[in-house]
């Protein structure tokens, strides 16, 4: 379920925002109320991730403070997904045994040769797209 802050939430937060029970909400559903998200593959927009891009869960939920030392950036939405999500997900693919890989690459549909040639693409597109991110990030060291 997704939620969204009502105008009483809001104020709720606002008031409590530099005090230490700011996570005790009162037993009350008028602070949000659900929402349905669509999903799209068009998404404009930026998101907001550290300056450091290393991706952490510190951001949500209890572990956030108000008071933590962050800096960060906007990025595309293209960008990022390109850069930090096809990254992860290659990472935790390789990262399997290779038992678990033959069993989920073997339930796919079209496993053949095509599926290797496909993987191997994948490699090369990711390597493309982490040589141009070593790129960008080294102009932007340089000249930034």
């Amino acid at each position: 379920m997704h939620i969204k802050l009502t105008n009483d939430g809001y104020s709720f937060a606002k008031s409590k925002k530099n005090s230490s029970d700011l996570y005790v909400f009162p037993n009350v559903n008028n602070l949000y109320e659900p929402v349905q998200i669509l999903l799209s593959n068009v998404f404009v927009g930026y998101f907001l991730i550290p300056d450091d891009h290393i991706w952490n869960y510190n951001l949500m939920g209890i572990k956030f403070n108000n008071n933590q030392n962050m800096h960060h950036i906007l990025i595309y939405h293209n960008h990022f997904m390109q850069i930090y999500i096809d990254q992860i997900t290659f990472s935790n693919f390789l990262c399997l045994t290779k038992e678990t890989q033959m069993k989920l690459t073997s339930k796919h549909p079209l496993y053949d040769k095509s599926v290797m040639k496909c993987l191997i693409a994948y490699v090369l597109e990711f390597w493309n797209s982490f040589y141009h991110y070593l790129l960008f990030y080294f102009c932007y060291s340089f000249f930034g």
